[in-house]
């Protein structure tokens, strides 16, 4: 009987706790904004799960702020390389270089070209050393030989033909899916 009255009182106070936060989120104006943090953050992780060249899946324009259409990257290697690093380093920019505190969505993007190759991250990192942008940018991927540190997160490890490819900003990185 004490345990059902426990467990009643915790799920209530949850409740409660919730309650107050959704309160206090829209007296600040802040729940549009929370919820459509959390529909951009649902969609991303639901398009990772796509396999690549099954869908051609596009995020809700709310979640590119400045990008509403999903672009088309690549002719050859070393253009498609060029593009994504670009795409990097832009979120990268727009995320202060690692001082804004919110996460956004930056880019998404389907790769297509003639070739058949798959870059990988060190292709990409390479336009970077290439560039001497480790250093001027500061953006730095250590497993690659550009910095110390590393502020890209790769969730994709080869990109292929029509590959759908979203760049993000989340804590200071930037996380390529």
């Amino acid at each position: 009987m004490r345990a059902d009255v426990a467990i009643d009182s915790m799920v209530m106070i949850m409740v409660a706790i919730i309650a107050a936060g959704m309160l206090i989120a829209l007296a600040f104006g802040k729940l549009p904004e929370l919820s459509m943090s959390l529909s951009c953050s649902a969609h991303s992780i639901m398009y990772s799960l796509v396999p690549s060249g099954t869908a051609d899946p596009t995020l809700p324009d709310y979640c590119t702020p400045g990008r509403r259409e999903t672009a088309t990257v690549g002719k050859d290697r070393n253009q498609t390389a060029e593009e994504i690093a670009a795409y990097i380093l832009d979120c990268w920019e727009r995320g202060e270089r690692g001082g804004v505190s919110e996460s956004f969505q930056c880019n998404q993007f389907n790769i297509n070209y003639d070739e058949n190759f798959v870059l990988e991250p060190k292709d990409i990192v390479g336009v970077f050393i290439d560039n001497d942008l480790c250093t001027q940018s500061g953006i730095m991927d250590n497993s690659t030989g550009c910095g110390t540190e590393s502020q890209i997160v790769w969730n994709k490890t080869g990109f292929k033909n029509k590959d759908f490819v979203l760049v993000e900003y989340t804590s200071g990185k930037v996380v390529v899916r």
